[in-house]
């Protein structure tokens, strides 16, 4: 009966996480949905992570394992996606571990559904609480369509990260994530969601994240890089959206204007001074936020707060005050 069960490929890129793995995919193993094919990518990993992974494919046969260069997540994402067979796909970042009914339940709601891509709720945990887990019980479902998906986004009401997410494998026939870019599942969202069928959301935590400020994720705001790409992706979002004809949607002015806000304070609390490139970033953010700014001064979900610091921002008594600091 297992064999006439859709099969479920779960990618995970593995890279300087000895310490997390046995966990990662122990909870993956452990899933009450069976037909898994469970594609492990070292990644070029300096550590004992590429024979943990080996250890695990000889206690089981649904375990692939890939052992490559150091190329990076995405890279690694890619490699996974290759030689991936299921009908559907999913991706778990090898630090994390997932809720032992969270893929029979996704499937079981995207089958409901007809939609393509089904996204659970996630709960960011420590390494001191680990064992944290959530009470089981019913949970609220709701079927967004393709544009009502684009927009959900944008107002932040569905995470960007492609972890509590599984989708059907046609979605990715044409698409593979930008080697060499950070946050490399910002220029998939809009192309995903707007060949898909729509999006079922779960309220219900299925996803663990784990909150290591040692990993790649931990130390993103403060790169210049990190500055660069955000500024590149939001502009290539805008283009994307004339592209599968979405210029109508929804919230993606508050999306801009929130993610200049995050920019422009990361850039004053991590730079002393202005200068060169990191001068012209803050000028190019400063400009996003301040054409945005009343769709997040308008929106429900920017506090009190937050609206108060952007004013600091725009008038540049935010800066005087670091300044001052500094």
């Amino acid at each position: 009966m297992t064999q006439n069960m859709p099969l479920i490929s779960i990618i995970v890129p593995v890279y300087k996480v000895e310490n997390y793995l046995d966990r990662c995919v122990e909870s993956i193993v452990n899933q009450t949905y069976k037909r898994l094919e469970i594609i492990l990518v070292d990644d070029g990993s300096p550590d004992n992570s590429p024979a943990i992974c080996d250890s695990w494919s000889e206690r089981d046969p649904r375990i692939k394992v890939i052992h490559k260069r150091n190329g990076g997540a995405a890279e690694a994402r890619n490699a996974g996606l290759d030689v991936a067979s299921g009908e559907y796909i999913g991706f778990v970042d090898s630090d994390d571990y997932i809720d032992k009914d969270m893929y029979r339940c996704m499937l079981a709601e995207l089958e409901k559904s007809c939609a393509d891509i089904a996204c659970c709720k996630s709960l960011t945990v420590s390494n001191d609480d680990e064992n944290a887990c959530v009470p089981r019980g019913t949970y609220d479902v709701k079927f967004l369509n393709s544009k009502e998906t684009v927009e959900a986004i944008f107002a932040f009401r569905i995470g960007t990260s492609f972890w509590r997410r599984l989708f059907h494998k046609n979605l990715f026939d044409d698409i593979r994530f930008p080697i060499g870019e950070i946050n490399e599942e910002y220029p998939l969202l809009v192309p995903l969601a707007a060949k898909s069928s729509g999006t079922v959301l779960i309220e219900k935590v299925f996803y663990y994240y784990r909150d290591r400020s040692d990993s790649v994720t931990g130390t993103l705001h403060k790169s210049l890089s990190t500055l660069r790409c955000v500024k590149k992706n939001l502009e290539l979002m805008r283009s994307q959206l004339s592209k599968y004809k979405l210029d109508d949607v929804k919230n993606f002015s508050f999306f801009v204007a929130k993610n200049s806000f995050n920019m422009l304070l990361s850039i004053l609390k991590n730079y002393r001074t202005l200068e060169g490139e990191t001068l012209e970033l803050y000028k190019s953010y400063y400009n996003m936020a301040k054409e945005n700014k009343w769709a997040f001064f308008r929106s429900k979900q920017t506090s009190l707060k937050d609206k108060l610091l952007l004013v600091l921002l725009l008038t540049g008594l935010y800066k005087k005050i670091i300044d001052i600091r500094k």
